[in-house]
């Protein structure tokens, strides 16, 4: 998966601010699996904000239509890497196959059908 080496804030993909990256690496076999953003202070203040801006300012908050349909853009995305990440949290994580069907993938996934038909079934009032 690309990006890995980058956190995702406001948008953008960008490298820690530290510059700084760590290994993640199978437990089993001590393989490097590959670089994860060591993220800093202020890579978490940014994404702090980021997040705080998107729920006050945009239309997350005030459209439940639209909240629904990025729930459900997460969850397609997902579900079509479904294999790749539960190939990548078995090697990551050390869990049996079994598990990533469980709490660590496909629930989870499904999850996010379930809060995007909730939001738009919901009587929201202002």
């Amino acid at each position: 998966m690309e990006g890995l080496d980058r956190n995702l804030i406001d948008g953008d993909l960008r490298p820690a601010s530290g510059g700084a990256t760590f290994a993640t690496v199978n437990p089993a076999t001590e393989e490097v699996l590959g670089d994860a953003a060591d993220g800093t202070p202020a890579d978490l203040d940014a994404a702090i904000g980021a997040a705080r801006r998107a729920f006050d300012d945009g239309a997350w908050a005030s459209d439940p239509a639209f909240r629904a349909h990025c729930l459900r853009q997460l969850r397609d995305v997902l579900q079509a890497s479904a294999e790749e990440l539960r190939e990548l949290t078995i090697a990551e994580v050390g869990a049996p196959r079994f598990f990533t069907s469980i709490a660590q993938l496909d629930t989870p996934v499904a999850d996010l059908g379930y809060a995007a038909d909730l939001a738009e079934s919901y009587e929201w009032t202002t």
